[in-house]
């Protein structure tokens, strides 16, 4: 179980030995008895900033530390041993550039800690709050372990200039971070590229405590406020992708009609990302991260794809054809997009335009050898 999943367990014990009702708590914190429901369920995608810790434990009439930590069993607070760990200083969080990070004296350990090369910055700066980083935070870096799309990373350049930001994309020759800078009461994400071998320390953030941490005291942790992504593999290009406000990032593919290398649509250029709403993504099936946009040519699939229409494809692997929707198909190194429908039932299958003027092409069984299928098209758009 995740460290938010168990909080939100706790969110509903705690409420029932308080013996009210989603309703009731709703009520004491000015907000839904739905929102209620959604932050007690531990499969939903509702996540716990550290407001709603906050709210959640006056409402409940608890401590931070209580609601963040089971207090009888401790088995979510690690606490802290006395050996040490480096302190390399402040890392920055802002746009201003990297900062040059100045020793601290060491901090301890976490109990649980496997990364025996571990370090800490201290946050400086604004630009990660909405990552869950205040200025002033202790972060727990892990240059052991292997980093995800989607993480919070700790970054050092060979000038030992050091910065905290999430990481957004990743290539094998270059990564994009994410932060944040505030205009008014708002924030506005703006991206940092760094290529990978101009950087001397690139690791994931392990934990984020929101006081410094004290032999034999247990961690006061601040939640990441989003999810990671799977990890990542700078062999090839993979990209990310979770987003601010409920958006994630999807990449447009630099392909046509014919794409001639007889390479799959992932192995094209990437020009640019366009944000969709994570839950609807969620309600349709799409995983971000195996999904991509392509632009269509050509009006054979007119009036359902117009040329130039904009198209959303899912690229899982290993997905079973349905008959009768359309794929992006790679044949004859050239890429193209038909509706698939079965033929004879000698095992052929006919690729099918909607545009009546295009003839069906049928693809023997031993002809389907040769086809690839690079994904689905689950949606288009176009501008008018």
């Amino acid at each position: 179980m995740s460290f938010e999943s168990s909080v939100k367990q706790r969110v509903r014990s705690l409420r029932q030995a308080l013996g009210l009702s989603q309703s009731q708590l709703a009520e004491r914190l000015s907000t839904s008895n739905q929102h209620i429901g959604r932050l007690e369920r531990a499969d939903s995608d509702a996540h716990l900033s550290l407001e709603w810790v906050e709210r959640l434990a006056d409402g409940l009439d608890v401590g931070v530390e209580q609601l963040l930590f089971d207090q009888s069993t401790n088995s979510d607070a690690p606490r802290f041993e006395e050996r040490t760990l480096p302190h390399r200083g402040l890392a920055r969080c802002g746009p201003a550039g990297w900062g040059k990070p100045t020793a601290h004296d060491p901090l301890p350990a976490p109990a649980d800690l496997l990364d025996p090369s571990a370090f800490y910055v201290r946050a400086s700066g604004q630009s990660m709050q909405p990552e869950g980083i205040e200025p002033g935070d202790e972060v727990l870096v892990g240059p052991s372990s292997e980093p995800s799309l989607g993480n919070r990373v700790y970054v050092e350049d060979l000038e030992e200039r050091g910065s905290l930001k999430r990481l957004v994309r990743a290539s094998d020759s270059e990564i994009t971070l994410r932060g944040w800078l505030r205009e008014g009461t708002q924030f506005k994400e703006f991206f940092d590229t760094r290529r990978l071998d101009y950087l001397s320390t690139f690791a994931p953030v392990l934990a984020v405590y929101a006081v410094e941490p004290r032999p034999g005291e247990r961690a006061v942790l601040r939640p990441d406020p989003r999810m990671a992504g799977p990890s990542i593999s700078l062999e090839s290009e993979t990209l990310v992708l979770p987003t601010a406000d409920g958006f994630s990032l999807i990449a447009r593919y630099q392909v046509s009609a014919s794409a001639g290398s007889g390479l799959s649509v992932l192995d094209e250029e990437v020009i640019e990302s366009l944000a969709f709403k994570t839950d609807w993504l969620r309600r349709i099936g799409i995983d971000p991260a195996q999904s991509g946009l392509i632009q269509a040519h050509g009006d054979s699939m007119s009036p359902t794809i117009s040329d130039g229409a904009l198209m959303l494809v899912d690229m899982r692997e290993d997905q079973p054809i349905r008959h009768g929707c359309i794929y992006v198909i790679l044949r004859d190194g050239d890429l193209i997009v038909k509706r698939v429908d079965r033929s004879s039932g000698d095992g052929s299958v006919d690729l099918v335009s909607d545009n009546k003027r295009y003839k069906k092409q049928t693809v023997t069984i031993e002809e389907l050898a040769d086809m690839r299928i690079p994904g689905r098209v689950v949606w288009v758009g176009k501008a008018l």
